[in-house]
């Protein structure tokens, strides 16, 4: 009987230890990661299987809190446009905008409404096509000139000191761009009355859609000027047009308003299903940590790697969390994706909805908490290295998750703006700015829940195999050498003294 109790106390005591040595932390932290997705699709609400939860990699300023207007619509603009990439956290794409790839779809769903339309006459398809290639045209054509404009009166800017410098309106008007851009507008407008004026002539409802849709994208009322960065807040001759994106909400009273949330990370907290299938295998950024770069000596590796194994549990508050829709102008109908997406062809489906697409995710809603704090459980010598760490070196930076304090610029909260309390079982951090802070985005994946359309070689079922290699092997019976060489009477001796000469002169043939 003794025995028997003392093997279960063992085996509770080996369990213990096995849960404080922890899975959770082991392996740059996935399995903290995964129960912080689940938290975060659960503040999204019902996640959709074409919507994805994106966390970022540092909680950053949920900044359209800024007392200056315009830069709180050139945050909210950036939200709003900037189209995020395919990853497990939440990274900006340097290289697309929704709006662009939207003005993409646009053209292509046109073409498969034109194309798939079975009551109207050839001769009207034909005017449909050549009107919209006439639009796409016209309109690369005015941003085109309105690109030109703008990186000439950079260059001015940047080569001109200021008291002899000219307004952006005189330059135009010097150099002439300002016609330039009229005449482009004018066909712009002229291209775009012309679809119009083809569409009052059919009832196809789809592509009577299309046509406002398109209209409704080319209206410059649907854009606002803006400053591309702080720094030329009060050079409005730099500034530049985007189209009209907003975060609904009033951040002011989320800021003033208490509705206290926590989430406990450990063991028995359940995991992500989504984050388990999809990003497991990605995570490369430990959750825990106190080194932001750089590393740090033997002992500092030595004292971060007994923290993460001896950390037992995280629990994470916040005095105010919600999430902020994203609202654009009228110049975007996410109702058109929704009907044509469907429609467009294999090869338009790979390039707006495919892996890397135009339009691949859409963002929809950003997730904003404030007043956080956590409180790290661990071993009193794993409390006393982070209390310690604080004080003497936050300058180094560590983080828990998303959350950074110090250590360089990408920081959620500075060390002269965080309060730390240490007790027996726990330290605690917490977030003293006031500021909101970014914590994740949620975006649309259409690509996820339509249908990609199967993918018809017309060559190879036109015809078998044998047939298509005979008529390439006639074909290439056909390419006989030219004798363009001994008609001009230039034999082989002749071209390699001329290379020779060439060679001679040039260094290279050209």
């Amino acid at each position: 009987m003794l025995r028997k109790a003392m093997l279960t106390v063992a085996l509770v005591a080996a369990a213990t230890q096995a849960n404080a040595q922890g899975p959770i932390f082991g392996d740059f932290g996935m399995p903290a990661w995964s129960r912080m997705f689940k938290y975060f699709e659960a503040r999204f609400g019902q996640v959709a299987k074409d919507e994805q939860v994106l966390v970022l990699p540092t909680a950053t300023n949920a900044a359209w809190d800024n007392p200056i207007k315009t830069l709180r619509l050139t945050e909210m603009y950036k939200w709003g446009d900037w189209m995020p990439s395919q990853a497990w956290q939440y990274a900006p794409n340097s290289g697309k905008r929704v709006s662009e790839g939207y003005q993409f779809f646009l053209n292509h769903a046109w073409i498969a409404a034109v194309e798939a339309n079975g009551t109207i006459s050839n001769d009207l398809k034909t005017a449909l096509k050549r009107a919209n290639e006439e639009l796409q045209f016209t309109r690369a054509e005015y941003a085109g000139v309105m690109d030109d404009a703008e990186k000439a009166y950079e260059d001015h800017v940047r080569n001109t000191p200021r008291p002899e410098r000219l307004s952006k309106y005189a330059f135009f008007k010097k150099f002439a761009w300002d016609a330039d851009i009229a005449a482009k507008k004018m066909r712009l407008g002229m291209a775009s009355k012309k679809i119009g004026d083809i569409t009052k002539q059919l009832t196809d409802p789809d592509i009577e859609m299309l046509s406002r849709a398109q209209q409704r994208f080319d209206n410059p009322k649907q854009k606002i000027i803006l400053p591309p960065t702080p720094e030329v807040l009060n050079d409005k001759d730099r500034w530049q047009s985007y189209y009209i994106s907003l975060i609904d909400k009033d951040i002011y009273d989320f800021l003033s308003e208490r509705n206290p949330q926590a989430q406990s990370i450990q063991e028995s907290s359940s995991r992500s299903e989504v984050f388990e299938q999809r990003w497991s295998a990605s995570v490369s950024v430990s959750f825990l940590g106190l080194f932001r770069a750089g590393g740090g000596s033997a002992e500092q590796v030595k004292r971060e790697q007994h923290i993460r194994t001896n950390t037992t549990k995280i629990d994470i508050s916040f005095e105010n969390i919600d999430t902020f829709n994203i609202v654009r102008g009228e110049w975007f109908d996410e109702n058109v994706i929704a009907r044509f997406a469907p429609k467009l062809k294999s090869e338009a489906w790979n390039s707006i909805l495919g892996k890397n697409g135009q339009l691949e995710l859409i963002p929809k809603s950003v997730l904003v908490g404030r007043g956080m704090s956590f409180a790290i459980y661990a071993d009193s010598q794993s409390l006393d290295y982070l209390y310690e760490h604080f004080h003497a070196s936050a300058d180094a930076g560590f983080f828990v998750g998303w959350w950074r304090i110090g250590g360089g610029a990408d920081y959620s909260s500075t060390k002269e703006q965080t309060e730390v309390y240490k007790y027996a079982d726990r330290i605690v951090f917490r977030d003293l700015s006031g500021r909101g802070k970014v914590l994740g985005l949620l975006a649309k994946n259409y690509g996820a829940s339509t249908p990609k359309p199967a993918f018809v070689n017309a060559i190879l079922a036109a015809q078998p195999t044998a047939a298509i290699q005979a008529d390439l092997k006639k074909f290439e019976q056909a390419w006989q050498k030219s004798d363009v060489l001994n008609k001009n009477r230039l034999d082989a001796a002749i071209l390699q003294d001329v290379q020779t000469d060439i060679l001679a002169t040039n260094g290279s043939v050209q």
